[in-house]
């Protein structure tokens, strides 16, 4: 599945820009995310020609939540999120996914 951005927990947002501008419909991936032996989500880690992040604190809208996201992929790399607590998820996304400039 796609993520058009994510936050540090694992909550995934793919539809909405900045919370409230539907950019598209969320189809069935909602049901493939619950029922999928593993779930994957991919987006790029910086958008906007590096301006804004994708990854960010707290994503504007929740389309899936952390307990239904197993992993996150970005260029920068992936993170495997099964079985981690939220403070690892946190550390783990935020060393393995996120764009260099948006670290600190």
């Amino acid at each position: 599945n796609t993520a058009l951005e994510l936050d540090i927990y694992g909550n995934v947002n793919s539809t909405h820009v900045l919370g409230t501008k539907m950019m598209n419909g969320i189809g069935g991936s909602g049901d493939f995310a619950r029922n999928a032996r593993l779930a994957i989500f991919v987006t790029k880690s910086i958008a906007k020609g590096g301006n804004i992040s994708s990854i960010v604190p707290f994503v504007s809208h929740v389309d899936h939540t952390e307990h239904d996201v197993d992993v996150i992929v970005t260029e920068q790399g992936y993170a495997d999120l099964r079985g981690l607590a939220p403070r690892e998820r946190v550390e783990l996304i935020i060393e393995n996914c996120v764009h260099p400039m948006y670290r600190d």
